[in-house]
């Protein structure tokens, strides 16, 4: 009797491993669809998120299958987070699979689109900022037509002084005896008074280069 239930389950598990394989649903995404969309291949959806929750609803509902997410060309924007979590994972037989259109570049970024430039004067251009809460701690990069920009400065850059570091302003000593958050910096070192130096940061470098620490400015005396 052993032998026979055996063998039995063996059969079995031989015509579980003959049956047609799951197929694949496919939701895509592309910047002119709109969430509100079936993420179809002619009515896409607009964001990955809406794609992330497509795909949980889908396997909610009707259990794990394979899921490809198709993200048409561009460049996505993402206003949020895009968490993935182990409820989004797949398996061997019902993977979960993002991947870009063939043939097609996509780039998704976690930066803020900045539009309206206008000119300011001379190279200078300006744009207001979207609503929300800015730091300069947090906002480190800015590209204008896909190229990084250099961060406005002073000392400007001059290679000529350091080809790493550029220009520097020296640091006289602390403002105060053992103070670590103050320094007194080079007399003329500042030809100007700043409007805003609460939105400034120092980029602090031991002599030598070996050591280099970023901090927000407080204030300027």
């Amino acid at each position: 009797m052993k032998f026979i239930f055996r063998l039995s389950l063996i059969l079995a598990s031989m015509q579980l491993g003959l049956s047609p394989a799951l197929a694949d649903t496919t939701f895509y995404v592309a910047l002119d669809g709109s969430d509100s969309n079936p993420g179809s291949l002619t009515k896409p959806f607009a964001t990955l998120h809406r794609a992330r929750d497509a795909t949980r609803e889908l396997k909610r509902s009707q259990g794990p299958m394979p899921v490809k997410v198709i993200v048409r060309a561009g460049k996505y924007f993402l206003d949020r987070c895009l968490e993935l979590t182990q409820i989004d994972s797949g398996t061997t037989a019902t993977p979960v699979l993002y991947a870009s259109h063939s043939g097609e570049k996509v780039l998704i970024s976690g930066g803020v689109r900045i539009t309206g430039w206008t000119r300011h004067r001379d190279q200078i251009m300006k744009a207001n900022l979207p609503a929300g809460e800015w730091a300069v701690g947090k906002c480190r990069q800015l590209t204008f037509n896909g190229q990084l920009q250099t961060r406005a400065r002073w000392p400007n850059f001059d290679a000529n002084v350091n080809p790493v570091i550029g220009d520097y302003l020296n640091i006289e000593d602390a403002a105060e005896p053992g103070s670590d958050t103050a320094f007194r910096y080079q007399e003329g070192g500042l030809p100007r008074a700043w409007k805003k130096p609460h939105l400034a940061e120092a980029m602090v470098t031991v002599a030598g280069g070996w050591a280099t620490n970023v901090v927000p400015v407080a204030r300027v005396d």
